[in-house]
């Protein structure tokens, strides 16, 4: 039974005539808990993992979401499908096809692997999502989104403000808030997006419990967003305001909700900065522990008072359309005022562009206190990073230079030695290492729900689902949010409540033979993710054996990799590593040449080899190494002790 999305917020409606109550209630359940189960329990469960940042979770990620497919198709009673909802996982899907077909030309067979099980984790996330929600419960997938990622990033603030119990030492974050995502910038876009969704409800929810809520958790949500200081993820909520008020019909109302939750924003922002202990580097854990519980407490009053904002402005008045006017009229003068000032502040527009241009390409420096970082247009390193991948694409224009060939085109090509494994820009990475094919099956995926905004706005919250999406895009742009299935599994829920909110409820059925061909893709999927998944707990429990120098466990479980996912080189490369600490450096060199055969432009295989070899096979291995990454502290470093132990 379909049901009117002005129909979901009275469950006697719902149940149908003289059913009552608790009838209503179970259907309302039955029909929006899948959709708001799916919402929240992803974006949950990999933000809490780290964001999803390794394998294994992409794996047991992709597991489950191809199981729900299966389940879908196999107990729904109609599968109703547009085009679009066809064509958006279907681009992806093709794309996971297209970083493996890329191992042909490239030089690793690994790699292509490893980002096609990251492409199936997106892919399956927005299959599932298609196949669940209906027009009717878009609502309840956003809504599920926005309540994991508020409680996400709640224990995420915590860490900030009760570190004696909660907080770990990071030296690579600088005090900037990463956890539990593990990265400040994917912890800013996370709650950022959250943000959005938080303003949404507070002003569309039909329950004003939910629109309080809303409201308060929008003052959390952005407290964690500050805390990250990510520049980036600050533009990308401004992009996305901007676009969902654009966007939506009531503009009016859902900017009098902004307002209204404004203030209390603001003055949690204030609060946070003014508080040395909390936004300097080096600060003492007591000290910051007390700043925290007093910060925790003033944060708390604030959120009550968005909170009671928000149901004040919930109370149903009449505004004369004359008081309307003049209060879009005074947006407008206030939004003219804002861009005069800047002008008079900073210059013209070119002079502004051109102070703007120099500080991007800059090096910034902000020193201890991270506030003044918020106020700086370094692009940190971005620049060169583009850079290298612009020229990996001129060196591989038409097929790229095969899936995740980032990092070892920036270990041979870095004008500097830093660790960069992605090109911190989605579009520019895909076009470097899957050539103009990849990039379109790419934006194909990405830009095809934006089609349905159009149809989308009409719904309640679909202008907001709209912001938060374009936000993602935005952000996509100069960060690995890619890399982060936490994060981008929350702007696709996204897209798919704009496919599902301008979905026609009349379109036609799929036949039983397209369902039945649907199912046993979704089971053959879920069995490839499984297989995947074997792989790289393996590989992961080598890897903690060999940190603890536990080397028979570290050898038993790369043997168990090899097994599971024979075209990995970091199984092989792990069982050479194990076999060398065990001083069995014949063995050894056999594991790192047949990690070599799966991927031979890995540098630090071929200085493994190079340990163990001697003579003429250790010079070739350490040269191979040094082309590879020639910046490399360690290639010299162990050039140079081997140089020492010849002399002897």
């Amino acid at each position: 039974m379909a049901l009117r999305e002005d129909s979901l917020g009275d469950p006697r409606t719902a149940a149908g005539d003289g059913l009552g109550f608790w009838s209503g209630t179970a259907v309302a359940a039955r029909l929006h808990g899948p959709a708001a189960i799916l919402g929240f329990a992803f974006p949950f469960a990999l933000g809490a993992s780290n964001g999803g940042y390794w394998p294994t979770a992409w794996s047991w990620s992709a597991l489950a979401l191809f199981w729900i497919c299966a389940f879908a198709v196999l107990l729904s009673s109609e599968m109703r499908l547009g085009p679009l909802e066809i064509a958006v996982p279907a681009a992806l899907l093709a794309l996971v096809c297209w970083n493996l077909v890329s191992a042909v030309w490239g030089s690793s067979l690994t790699k292509p692997m490893l980002e096609a099980q990251l492409a199936l984790v997106y892919a399956g996330g927005t299959l599932a999502a298609v196949l669940v929600v209906r027009r009717g419960t878009y609502r309840s997938l956003i809504g599920g989104a926005w309540l994991a990622v508020t409680l996400v990033s709640s224990y995420g603030l915590a860490t900030r403000l009760f570190p004696e119990r909660l907080g770990s030492i990071d030296d690579f974050a600088g005090y900037r808030l990463a956890q539990p995502l593990g990265y400040w910038n994917a912890v800013g876009i996370f709650a950022a997006l959250g943000t959005l969704l938080a303003l949404g409800f507070a002003a569309r929810a039909r329950g004003r419990a939910v629109r309080a809520l809303a409201g308060a958790s929008a003052v959390i949500l952005v407290a964690t967003l500050y805390f990250t200081f990510s520049r980036g993820a600050w533009v990308a909520l401004a992009i996305g305001l901007l676009v969902a008020v654009a966007a939506d019909r009531s503009r009016l109302q859902l900017v009098a909700v902004i307002l209204a939750v404004a203030p209390w924003i603001v003055l949690a922002v204030a609060l946070g900065s003014r508080s040395g202990a909390l936004t300097r580097q080096g600060t003492q854990l007591s000290a910051a522990s007390h700043a925290g519980h007093r910060y925790a407490l003033e944060l708390l009053l604030l959120a009550t008072a968005s909170a009671a904002s928000v149901l004040a402005l919930s109370i149903h008045v009449r505004i004369p359309i004359l008081a309307r006017r003049v209060f879009a009229t005074a947006l407008v003068v206030a939004a003219a005022g804002v861009v005069s000032a800047v002008f008079v502040d900073y210059g013209s527009p070119v002079t502004i562009a051109r102070h703007a241009y120099g500080s991007f390409v800059g090096q910034g420096r902000t020193g201890s206190d991270l506030n003044r970082r918020l106020f700086s247009l370094s692009s940190s390193g971005r620049v060169p990073q583009w850079r290298v991948a612009w020229r990996e694409y001129r060196l591989h224009p038409l097929l790229g230079s095969g899936s995740g060939s980032s990092e070892r085109y920036w270990n041979q090509l870095r004008p500097f030695e830093a660790t960069v494994r992605d090109a911190h820009n989605l579009y520019l990475e895909t076009l470097a290492e899957t050539g103009p094919v990849g990039l379109a099956l790419l934006l194909t995926g990405l830009l095809l729900p934006l089609g349905a905004a159009l149809g989308a706005r009409r719904r309640r919250l679909g202008a907001v689902a709209l912001g938060a999406y374009v936000a993602f895009l935005a952000h996509a742009a100069v960060d690995w949010d890619w890399e982060m299935p936490a994060v981008t599994i929350t702007a696709l829920f996204c897209a798919v409540a704009l496919l599902a909110g301008a979905s026609d409820e009349r379109r036609s059925g799929v036949g039983v033979r397209v369902r039945l061909a649907a199912l046993a893709g979704a089971v053959a999927l879920a069995a490839i993710a499984f297989v995947g998944l074997q792989g790289n707990r393996a590989i992961a429990g080598s890897e903690d054996a060999a940190a603890a120098t536990d080397w028979l466990v570290s050898a038993a479980d790369a043997r168990r990799a090899i097994g599971w996912a024979p075209w990995s080189a970091r199984a092989w490369q792990l069982l050479g590593e194990a076999q060398s600490a065990r001083h069995r450096r014949v063995e050894a060199r056999r594991s790192f040449l047949r990690a070599l055969a799966r991927d031979r432009e890995d540098w630090s295989i071929w200085l493994d080899l190079a340990v163990v070899s001697r003579g003429v096979s250790r010079r070739h291995a350490f040269a191979e190494a040094a082309r590879l990454n020639p910046r490399s502290s360690s290639v010299a470093t162990y050039r140079h002790r081997s140089g020492k132990e010849a002399a002897r």
